[in-house]
């Protein structure tokens, strides 16, 4: 059962950012510095071979990288009474669900599902990673996925334990939600487009993982946010920094982050 999600939009532009202070809930349930790296782990959902096989090298690549990079160690500024969060970020393993297994059409559920279908069928239970369901070209989330969000995390229980996941979409080459063109930074439009959101869930799931752990408030209402330094504080706020062209963040390996 999924007891809260917290989404990235296709929203473009920023908005104010009010001061954000630690509430009650725990930050690094999911990575402390104390118990080593945490794990990332890609569910490819679809027909990744034969509709982008380009994708998934470069998303595969992110995943090696993130941990310990200058970009994802923004977010050990971040942590509760316990511990701050860890840089180091492991990329467990993979499988490939064919699009036959629950259709193309899906649900929030669908996506608990997909999660559940592949740590039964080889995926190893992982209460302190992220299983991120990546779907390919041509997959719908009827909940929103390129009207109201890009993606999202949240967690549920499968097989007795709480496991955190998460769902990220491939927007192809003709959504808003696929914002460069041209000078792109890693030459796949739609992959450049997962890898930001990528990174704004493994931060978010990380500085937040039960969804309760920072406000932020102004006069007489308060906010429970995700809060990620640069998934929540200026996402889509862009620097050019790559030869030649494209716009991006900070450099993960060889994958650039817009």
């Amino acid at each position: 059962m999924d007891v809260g999600t917290s989404f990235a939009d296709c929203r473009h532009g920023g908005s104010p950012v009010a001061p954000v202070s630690l509430a009650m809930g725990l930050v690094t349930t999911m990575v402390r510095s104390s118990t080593g790296p945490s794990r990332s782990t890609n569910i490819w959902y679809g027909n990744w071979a034969g509709l982008n096989p380009g994708a998934k090298p470069i998303l595969t690549d992110w995943a090696q990288s993130i941990g310990n990079s200058p970009y994802f160690n923004i977010n050990t500024t971040y942590g509760d009474t316990t511990a701050n969060v860890s840089g180091a970020v492991a990329y467990g393993s993979s499988i490939d669900v064919p699009d036959s297994t629950f259709g193309t059409s899906l649900s929030d559920s669908s996506i608990s599902s997909i999660v559940s279908y592949s740590v039964s069928h080889g995926l190893p239970t992982d209460t302190n990673g992220l299983y991120v369901v990546l779907t390919a070209q041509g997959i719908a989330e009827t909940s929103g996925f390129l009207t109201q969000y890009r993606g999202w995390h949240t967690y549920g229980t499968f097989i007795s334990s709480s496991l955190k996941y998460s769902f990220v979409g491939d927007a192809g080459t003709s959504s808003g939600c696929s914002v460069q063109f041209g000078n792109i930074p890693n030459g796949d439009p739609s992959a450049d487009a997962m890898v930001s959101v990528m990174a704004h869930e493994l931060e978010e799931t990380a500085t937040d993982p039960s969804l309760n752990a920072w406000t932020a408030g102004t006069g007489s209402w308060t906010l429970t946010i995700a809060a990620s330094d640069s998934a929540k504080k200026g996402n889509n706020s862009f620097t050019v920094t790559a030869s030649g062209g494209g716009v991006t963040k900070l450099v993960s390996g060889s994958v650039r982050i817009q």
